[in-house]
């Protein structure tokens, strides 16, 4: 976590971003379960939050001031399921590690929803089931040393909701 908080506040990511609209760090960063560097980043790009000019500026701002590997951009607008966005995946490398970004830009209604969703995990979150979190994550660890896409949320919800 060391790493996301100095990449975010001391480096500047965060000021980025803060720049065109409101911010959510969401996910494994918001919960303090990490066992890998990824932080997902949900945000409201003020005043269009479907504009993906204002992301893709994001994205050239980020491109100018780190050290980008790739970045990839999906534009989930007409995504018949989930959540309609707009959502970038980046991944930096930050003093010989990478770190993966999933950066998505929601409505306000959404991000609202999500960010209730998440207090609500996070209020239920003890020593006890962090723990409990941290060691099914590890045991579900790819050859890359990454938990399988989207499986975090699954889990939060599994020891927090349903015990």
């Amino acid at each position: 976590k060391k790493n996301i908080d100095n990449l975010l506040y001391k480096k500047g990511l965060d000021n980025i971003l803060q720049e065109y609209g409101q911010v959510f760090y969401t996910g494994s960063y918001f919960l303090d379960v990490m066992i890998w560097p990824d932080i997902d980043i949900e945000m409201s790009l003020n005043p269009d939050p479907f504009s993906i000019k204002k992301l893709f500026e994001i994205g050239e701002k980020i491109a100018d001031k780190f050290k980008v590997i790739s970045m990839t951009f999906y534009n989930r607008i007409d995504f018949p399921i989930n959540d309609k966005g707009l959502y970038w995946n980046i991944l930096i490398n930050d003093n010989k590690t990478d770190i993966n970004i999933d950066l998505w830009s929601y409505p306000d209604d959404v991000l609202k929803k999500n960010i209730n969703t998440m207090n609500s995990l996070k209020n239920k979150l003890t020593e006890k089931n962090k723990n409990k979190i941290l060691k099914i994550k590890s045991l579900l660890l790819t050859n890359q040393g990454q938990t399988p896409k989207f499986s975090g949320f699954h889990i939060y919800q599994a020891v927090l909701n349903n015990n």
